[in-house]
Parts: C-alpha cells; structure tokens; sequence
C-alpha cells in the first residue's frame, strides 16, 4: 500500500521534475560596490546600468486587466541586441475570484508575501522558462527574491528580481544570450542591486561625461536616449502639470567641436539652417560657458536651437526644440529671453 505514494515521493525528488527549486539565499552586494556612472530616475524609481549601456522609452507601457495592472517604466540594453531588460511596476485589483497556486497575501496586513509571490512568478507566470531557481535575497534594505530560468525555445537566460511593496510590486528583467549571465554575474547583481525608491518628484538622468539632469520639484522628466550620426545623448521633457511651448530638450556628447560641423545631422532630419552660427555665452547650474549656436527649422515646422559648448575635453551639445510660432522671441534669442529654457539651463541641467 506503500508503494504509490514512494514512487511519488520519488518522482518529486528527481530533478527537473518540479516547475523550479528554491535555492540558497544570495547576496548581490552593496550597491556602494558598484560605479554609478550610468543611472535614471523616474516614477519614483532609481537603477543604475553599466556604461555605454542605454534606458529607452518603452513602446507599450500600460497593460491592464481585471486581476493586474502592469506599468512599465522602462527598458534598456547594451545596443548589441546580446543583452536587453526593463523594469515594470504591478498593481493587483480585484482579486476576490481569483486563485493563486500559491498563497499571495498576507489575511492581517493585506501585502503581498515575498515567498508567494516568487513561487506563483516561478511557476504559473514564467512559463516560457525551464530550469528556474529561486533565491530570496535584499534589495534597497527589503526582502526580495531572484528567480533564474532558460527559455524553453530561444537561445536566451533570464533573472528576473521581484520586490514587493504592499499590495503592488516590482519587476526588473534581464535577458541575454545563452550563458552570459551565468559568465557575468556581476553584472546583472550590480543593476538588479542599484534600484532604489526615490521621492515622488525626483526625475534624473546621468550619463558620465555628458551634462547631468536633475529635477525634484516633478517639471521635467526623462524621455528617451539615443545615438544618430556619431552623437550620443538623451532627451527631456515637461510633464502636464508645467506644460511649456518647448516639444523636448536634448543633451548630447559630439564629435564636433563647431556648430557647423552638425550639418550631416541636419541633412538627415532634413533641417535647413535659418540662423547661421554664432558665438553664445550660455548658463548651465548657474554657471557660464561660452560657445557656438545654430538655429534650423524642418519640414514639420519645428524649430531647433543648438548650443555647443566645450567642458572637459569634451564637445557638449544642447538642443532645443519647439513649433514655430510658439514664442515670439527671436530665436536666436531663446537662451536669453526665453525663461522656460532659462529656468530648465539654470535649475535642472549642470556640467560636472
């Protein structure tokens, strides 16, 4: 009469058998271990990726249902399509009629329980995963778990770290190529360690060697990175709540060192010039660098106002965009007359 439940015993104990195994804790180091050289700040959330890597823009950001809402922030990779991950914010909803393998929530707190939550992500919510571990770890001085997998049809490992915050969570997912996690460890640690809660209205984007944005007060925030032509850099924009006639500001690093020099680009957003350049003194954190400037206008009526000037060795470009029209200060002008550039120069953007 034994011997059904032994042999069930027994298949449980044969390894692969089971959906994933929970494994010993592992530490993924102090954050202050790692170069921070290379990090954004946005929706109340800070992660640090390695240099030369990038942040996008998601393309979709929203999914909803009525169990989950899934939010995510971004992405981001190392541009050689060998590494990609992105970090997603979840909220459960109306969970009355909805039943999880494994226990999710706490009855007297009403928060989800670290443990559960890995164990429903491992086994219900990872399917397109094999071979997954489990290991409880600590991120940002809180109790988090790191689940690691192979994708059962593509090339590709992934290790995802679950953080749970109540009754919502977050999600930071790294895939790359078959065994460059378990090659690099280091690196992924580093990311998945880096993440911090920041306050409600902190936006940030730093790139080493490139202008550094800030902003606490919720005005701007980042949008995207990006490298066309040789120049490397990012974007910002306003939120709803400080809406200004400026579409976006970009921040870049370029190899010329004149405002002329950034005709290829022009060629290739189709821009013509309608300001030749010019020598400008412009102030970044307060500070006063001088330099060169060039106005052009595309097909679509935008206007650009590019700033070049030289910091560290370094060609650093600073480009405004905006409709014409939507000021009537000559544009030649806009970094003397305009305040909303002004205050975004002098409060949010500064040269290390």
């Amino acid at each position: 009469m034994m011997k059904p439940l032994y042999i069930f015993l027994l298949i449980l104990l044969i390894p692969g058998c089971k959906p994933f195994q929970i494994l010993e804790p592992v530490d993924l180091g102090s954050n202050t271990e790692y170069p921070r050289n290379n990090y954004l700040v946005i929706s109340m959330s800070r992660l640090n990726i390695p240099e030369g890597w990038r942040f996008r823009r998601p393309t979709k950001e929203v999914k909803k249902s009525e169990v989950i809402s899934e939010l995510r922030f971004f992405e981001f990779d190392d541009t050689t399509d060998t590494i990609a991950g992105y970090f997603e914010y979840s909220t459960f909803n109306d969970v009355t009629n909805v039943s999880f393998k494994h226990e999710l929530f706490d009855v007297k707190t009403d928060s989800i329980i670290p443990l559960g939550l890995a164990e429903n992500f491992a086994e219900d919510w990872s399917s397109e995963y094999k071979n997954k571990t489990v290991h409880k770890t600590t991120i940002n001085q809180h109790e988090a778990f790191i689940i690691e997998g192979v994708h059962k049809e593509k090339n590709r490992d992934m290790i995802t770290a679950l953080l749970p915050e109540g009754r919502n969570f977050n999600e930071i997912q790294i895939v790359s190529d078959s065994g460059w996690i378990k090659s690099h460890r280091s690196i992924p640690h580093q990311i998945l360690s880096s993440y911090r809660l920041e306050t409600k209205k902190h936006n940030e984007r730093f790139i080493k060697d490139l202008v550094h944005f800030k902003c606490t007060d919720g005005s701007w925030y980042w949008k995207d990175d990006w490298n066309v032509e040789g120049v490397r850099g990012y974007s910002i924009i306003d939120s709803s709540d400080f809406e200004t006639p400026v579409e976006y500001i970009s921040i870049a690093v370029t190899a010329s060192d004149t405002a002329r020099g950034l005709e290829p680009l022009f060629t290739m957003y189709e821009e013509i010039v309608i300001i030749p350049d010019f020598e400008v003194t412009i102030s970044l954190g307060k500070k006063k660098y001088k330099g060169e400037a060039i106005v052009t206008k595309n097909r679509s009526r935008d206007i650009s106002a590019y700033y070049i000037v030289k910091h560290g060795g370094l060609n650093h470009l600073i480009m405004v965009v905006y409709k014409q029209g939507a000021v009537s200060i000559e544009p030649g002008k806009l970094h003397l007359e305009w305040d909303a550039i002004k205050n975004v120069m002098d409060n949010y953007l500064s040269l290390n």
